[in-house]
């Protein structure tokens, strides 16, 4: 009996032993940082509508895609087929994603380098897309941030990154509360006849600064003066960023 219990003791000990260091393993995984979030991954129907997603300037037609040459990432992706006004070629026509209590998983960008989606281009030419956000203010409005432009190679993946890393230096953007992403397309029907593109959006995230990065800090030293030929500068005293034409594309 006294041999039972001896062995029913050290079985116990061991057991207590094994769970302490699960718990330490588990533990040590929750504190390793972030690298990216997943902002919304198009699965479904439900996810998209979800999202709160509008259409603007006579978008055309938009639809869940399963097909895995079309998917970067889970199980679906969002097909786009943008039509746009034939008569007016300046009016782009455009979705908006909505991030506050939406499937969309979360609006604090604060921590975030750059946000990026994966864009198929379905065409034999190249396509360009442009993006912006909208952040909060203290008066409960919101302000948009500049426009970054994407070239979309064609028949072929192109991972748009939208750069935060300047504008996050500036109180002018609340990155806490971001509302609104805009994806325009600058290329769409110009007749009725024209061919529809096609394009597929998949796998938005959030791209976190990497240990020791942060928003980038612009200095001006006013006694040289001040050209107004940046974006840095734009922003400062306009409240609005030049449109960037050399936007990360991968």
């Amino acid at each position: 009996m006294r041999m039972y219990k001896k062995a029913a003791l050290i079985f116990l000990a061991l057991l207590l032993c094994f769970s302490s260091l699960a718990g330490c393993k588990e533990k040590k995984s929750a504190e390793t940082p972030e690298t990216s979030v997943l902002l919304l991954g198009f699965e479904s129907y439900e996810d998209v509508v979800g999202s709160r997603i509008a259409m603007g300037n006579m978008l055309g037609r938009m639809e869940i895609n399963t097909d895995e040459a079309y998917i970067t990432e889970g199980s679906g992706s969002l097909k786009v087929l943008p039509q746009g006004f034939y008569n007016q070629p300046d009016y782009h026509p455009y979705f908006k994603l909505d991030f506050m209590n939406t499937t969309c998983a979360t609006c604090d960008f604060s921590n975030f380098k750059n946000v990026s989606v994966d864009v198929y281009n379905a065409q034999d030419k190249e396509l360009r897309i442009s993006i912006n956000f909208y952040t909060g203010k203290s008066d409960g409005n919101f302000i948009s941030t500049m426009e970054q432009t994407f070239v979309l190679q064609p028949n072929s993946w192109n991972t748009c990154a939208y750069d935060l890393s300047v504008m996050g230096g500036f109180t002018l953007y609340d990155f806490t509360s971001v509302r609104y992403m805009t994806v325009k397309f600058l290329e769409h029907k110009q007749s009725r006849d024209d061919a529809v593109n096609v394009l597929d959006f998949d796998n938005l995230q959030g791209n976190c600064y990497a240990e020791g990065e942060g928003p980038v800090i612009t200095e001006f030293d006013f006694h040289e003066g001040i050209d107004f030929e940046t974006s840095g500068t734009e922003l400062v005293f306009t409240g609005q960023g030049r449109a960037d034409t050399d936007a990360s594309i991968a």
